[in-house]
């Protein structure tokens, strides 16, 4: 919007387009009145867009990190965002209201919340060691408690600082997906674990203690049956999206 702004904007300012208004200002057809109201406008939006260009470049290596990078980057990332945000938030002369600010709360939610459920993929969770999904499945629950603990701390920093200039953005808007899916990944983690005190005691020791080689791998199989349906899922946060 900036570039396409600041090029109409320039053009505007070529000499010929000068000469053209200059002849304009002197003859006052009924037009001018009405291109002199739009100029202003533009003008404004030029001045907003230049504004808010500066401060948003300042965020962008924080904002490639969280589509770029991994789970423990995300983690490491948002306090450095989100206190990034707090002084555009208190400096910017047009960044600054809930109109902007909102949608890019949720921006910031969603990339989150789209990355974990990235790398929590239940068709190759639980094909995995139970010990590796664990810790998969925990780093996405991290990510998501993150985000929503370093906003609710910047918030109260905000609130702390004694300005009526405060964030009162909807929460459900901002949190109801990713507190579902920390629910979720609680309940993944869960049974991981549960598959990893199976396979730990149907294990060698179990087997040389009760002689019952054959029983052991039959009650294997089953244990190996229990991870079909999550195998056959698209993903396992799907019931979010779905019609209620």
């Amino acid at each position: 919007r900036s570039s396409k702004v600041s090029t109409v904007y320039e053009q505007l300012q070529l000499p010929a387009v000068r000469r053209v208004l200059e002849v304009l200002e002197v003859s006052e057809p009924p037009v001018l009145q009405l291109f002199q109201e739009s100029l202003q406008q533009l003008q404004m939006m030029h001045m907003v867009a230049k504004d808010n260009v500066k401060f948003l470049t300042t965020l962008e290596r924080h904002f490639k990190n969280l589509a770029t990078g991994s789970m423990l980057t995300i983690i490491e990332t948002l306090p450095s965002l989100m206190n990034a945000i707090r002084m555009v938030w208190i400096i910017s002369r047009y960044f600054n209201t809930d109109n902007y600010m909102e949608p890019l709360m949720k921006r910031i939610a969603d990339q989150i919340c789209d990355k974990v459920e990235e790398q929590i993929n239940v068709n190759q969770i639980f094909s995995m060691e139970p010990q590796k999904a664990m810790s998969i499945i925990m780093d996405g629950k991290n990510a998501l408690q993150k985000w929503n603990d370093v906003y609710l701390a910047t918030r109260y920093k905000i609130e702390e600082s004694a300005t009526d200039h405060r964030w009162e953005f909807d929460q459900q808007t901002l949190f109801k997906k990713s507190r579902y899916m920390s629910k979720i990944c609680k309940d993944l983690w869960d049974i991981a674990q549960v598959l990893d005190q199976f396979y730990k005691f149907l294990g060698p020791e179990l087997k040389e203690v009760t002689g019952d080689s054959r029983g052991i791998e039959d009650l294997m199989k089953e244990v190996e049956a229990l991870k079909t349906d999550f195998r056959n899922m698209k993903s396992i946060f799907d019931d979010f999206n779905a019609p209620h």
